[in-house]
């Protein structure tokens, strides 16, 4: 499986799963709420490409969100969500990001 579309399912579960599709390259995962109950730390998805999570009521990536795994990252869309802050070296090891979408959000400080 290379691909995983979970657009507006309504998320309402642990994505523990995916430590078992490590061939995955391309997750939406958009218009859910899944960051209410759980974080997306998964070290195991390092072929991941790109990952879409917009409109998922994030606030908070530190916690919520892991991408330093994501060495081949290259899609990123945080859109549409409630972040108000991304840490100074959060992308650090995201060297391939040709895309990052951060629009509609409440981001003061980067």
């Amino acid at each position: 499986l290379k691909t995983l579309y979970f657009k507006d399912t309504y998320l309402d579960y642990s994505l523990n799963f995916l430590s078992e599709i490590p061939t995955l390259v391309n997750f939406d995962m958009s218009l859910n709420n899944i960051f209410a109950k759980y974080s997306f730390i998964y070290q195991n998805l390092i072929i991941l490409e790109s990952l879409y999570i917009s409109n998922t009521d994030l606030e908070y990536l530190e916690d919520k969100i892991d991408i330093s795994h994501f060495k081949r990252l290259m899609i990123l869309d945080m859109s549409q969500n409630k972040l108000k802050k991304i840490e100074k070296n959060y992308f650090s090891y995201n060297y391939f990001i040709e895309y990052l979408n951060l629009s509609h959000n409440q981001i003061e400080t980067i």
